[in-house]
């Protein structure tokens, strides 16, 4: 889908994986395990190999991800639009794929 203005069309993909090491990547030096599809789209990306969160509580680190607030903004205050959200009303397709039910 093209956004409003540009005809171009766009894209985001937001990839969290709690505890893998960049070190296990081949697009940050690992030679002995293939990884030829992260690696295409670390090419193609913007990416950081670490991440610093504001609490250590699970629930309040995903709430800083969708809602960029930080932990010690008041709980329940989701005034903000959510990342999904905000996707939706640029016209960015998103899906949400997860493992864990606090997300």
């Amino acid at each position: 889908m093209a956004h409003r203005n540009s005809g171009i069309p766009r894209s985001a993909i937001c990839v969290v994986i709690d505890r893998l090491s960049a070190g296990f990547i081949g697009a940050f030096g690992n030679t002995w395990a293939r990884t030829p599809q992260i690696d295409r789209l670390a090419s193609q990306s913007l990416v950081f190999d670490r991440a610093l969160i504001d609490s250590p509580s699970l629930q309040q680190a995903y709430r800083g991800y969708w809602f960029g607030q930080h932990a010690a903004s008041p709980s329940g205050d989701e005034s903000r639009p959510s990342l999904m959200t905000s996707a939706a009303q640029q016209e960015i397709p998103s899906i949400l794929v997860t493992d864990a039910a606090e997300v």
